[in-house]
Formats: C-alpha cells, sequence, structure tokens
C-alpha cells in the first residue's frame, strides 16, 4: 500500500515538472542584489551619540567648581580644627585579620581549588584555542 502510494506521488509530481520550465535569474542579477545591499548599509548608519552631553559635564564640573571655590573663601579656621582632637588610638590597635580563624577543611578547600584552577585553566585555554584555529 505505501509503495503504490509512492509511485501514485512520484507519478503526480513528474506530471507537474514536466510542464515547468527551469527558472534561472536574469543576467546582472548579483549587480542589483549587491547594490540594494551597499544602499542599505549606507542609509542605516548610526551614529555615535554619548548618554551625557557636553552641557551636562559642563554643568557639572563648574557646580563642582563653585563648591569647591565657596567652601575654601568661606570657611572658618575653626573648621579646620575638628580633625586635631580626634582619638586615633582605636585606629592603631584595630587588625581584623588577626580576628579571623579558618578551620584546617577550609584551608584545604582553597588551596586545593587554586591548584585545580591553576591546572585547568590552561587546558582549557589550549581546547578554545585549537578549536577557534580550525
Amino acid at each position: 500500500m505505501k509503495a503504490n502510494e509512492d509511485k501514485n506521488i512520484e507519478k503526480l509530481i513528474d506530471h507537474l515538472m514536466k510542464d515547468t520550465t527551469l527558472a534561472s535569474p536574469s543576467f546582472d542579477f548579483t549587480s542589483k542584489v549587491m547594490s540594494q545591499v551597499i544602499a542599505n548599509k549606507t542609509s542605516a548608519a548610526t551614529t555615535y551619540q554619548p548618554l551625557i552631553s557636553k552641557q551636562t559635564f559642563i554643568a557639572i564640573f563648574i557646580g563642582l567648581a563653585v563648591l569647591i571655590a565657596y567652601v575654601l573663601w568661606n570657611g572658618t579656621a575653626a573648621s579646620n580644627n575638628r580633625l586635631l582632637h580626634l582619638n586615633y588610638n582605636l585606629l592603631t590597635n584595630f587588625n581584623p585579620i588577626k580576628t579571623w580563624q579558618f578551620s584546617t577543611i577550609t584551608t584545604y578547600t582553597v588551596v586545593l581549588t587554586t591548584i585545580m584552577l591553576c591546572i585547568q585553566i590552561p587546558l582549557l585555554k589550549n581546547y578554545y584555542d585549537s578549536k577557534f584555529e580550525a
């Protein structure tokens, strides 16, 4: 049954194909297509537009300059002495690294992971370099 259907379909296709002729493009088909591609490329050119315009940068710069000038000319001598009365003893004795304690499992895990990464990175680099060269 299946072979009979295939033969009927093949006969139908043969009947339809004998009446049609082979269509071929015109002689200058390639040049017409390429001229349209070039025309589309040049017409759709995008220009660079920065996110922050020059006027905005100038306004920010002027604002900062005015703020700095205001602080320099209107600051009082008493405001400059505030830093002299701070207690710096807390900063000299502060060492947070001394308080960190790692277990041996954590230390071994970090060391072994680092070793594995140092081995795998060159292997993967060579693999992908050879893959993209071909």
